[in-house]
């Protein structure tokens, strides 16, 4: 939504603000918003919202509770507040916001597609669920000339909506998806030149489980990809996650076993030890304490699975 400051407030405490009320203030559907807040009205009540929202502090400073935790922020932090997550700015001084938000799956390009980078993913992902873990210790921070950058894109992004011509929600996407990596880019390099980004390196270590999950994976294999100690590592990535190491390594071996009950014919042993389990009965023992049900009903409930087997050989 093109907003240069909204004449009335949006926000009431603790209301969800989502696509109709945007809709219904700039007068035409589309699944991307742009808005640049700046004065008073940058000082919201508590309120969380259903879509994406990318924030770039281009001046001044303000008091920002994320969460029922409360942060400073100041020009050059950029950070994502995904959906459902209460926030609100405070005690604003000099206060110029730049808004970017959108709904991923109603977007004409695949949004997924942008997770295959694991830059993309600590930003986006990971930053965000362990913000309040590590006190926004690694939100990203822009420079002067990154900032720019990030106006250039606002402006382009107004224009756009301002012309509404033909390709008009196709071009946003693209500038969308384009201004995305660059950032994620930016928050790579930013751990590269600072202090060690937790974030960045334990978005790595997600990446080498995704990767070696069905393996004897030990503990000490993923903290030597982290660069620290089994105890070191341990707490941050109990931070990272909300979970254990050994808790989130179940998950992963558990989602990569659901997918193989829907799309293939192999047996339950087969899948459980192609998997990483030890054996079948553990495998299914875990598999209905997270599900609430035994992976041969779960495999009969699924239509693919079903519609697959019945056709004629």
């Amino acid at each position: 939504m093109l907003n240069e400051g909204w004449g009335t407030p949006l926000f009431t405490t603790m209301e969800l603000f989502d696509k109709q009320r945007i809709e219904e203030q700039c007068g035409f559907s589309t699944d991307i918003f742009v808005s640049r807040w700046s004065g008073p009205e940058a000082n919201t009540p508590m309120h969380y919202h259903d879509f994406f929202e990318l924030v770039v502090i281009v001046a001044g400073c303000s008091g920002y509770i994320y969460n029922n935790h409360d942060y400073e922020l100041h020009a050059g932090d950029a950070f994502i507040v995904p959906p459902g997550q209460a926030h609100q700015y405070h005690d604003q001084c000099g206060l110029d916001v730049l808004n970017f938000l959108w709904y991923p799956d109603d977007l004409p390009l695949d949004f997924q597609k942008l997770r295959e980078m694991s830059s993309f993913r600590a930003f986006i992902d990971l930053e965000p669920d362990s913000r309040n873990a590590f006190s926004f210790e690694h939100h990203l921070v822009l420079n002067n000339e990154q900032l720019a950058e990030m106006e250039k894109y606002y402006r382009r992004m107004t224009q756009e909506i301002e012309v509404m011509r033909d390709g008009g929600q196709l071009r946003m996407s693209c500038m969308l998806y384009d201004m995305l990596i660059v950032l994620s880019r930016y928050y790579s390099e930013m751990g590269k030149k600072s202090k060690p980004n937790d974030i960045l390196r334990m978005e790595q270590v997600a990446e080498y489980i995704e990767k070696h999950y069905a393996s004897h994976l030990q503990r000490e294999d993923a903290a030597k990809v982290f660069g620290r100690g089994v105890r070191v590592f341990s707490e941050v990535f109990n931070k990272s996650f909300g979970m254990s190491f050994s808790d989130y390594l179940t998950k992963i071996r558990l989602r990569h076993a659901q997918q193989m009950l829907a799309e293939t014919q192999m047996r339950i042993t087969e899948i459980a030890l192609e998997c990483g389990f030890c054996d079948s009965n553990y495998f299914c023992a875990v598999f209905r304490k997270e599900f609430g049900i035994t992976p041969r009903k779960y495999r009969l409930e699924r239509p693919a699975y079903n519609e697959e087997k019945s056709q004629p050989l």
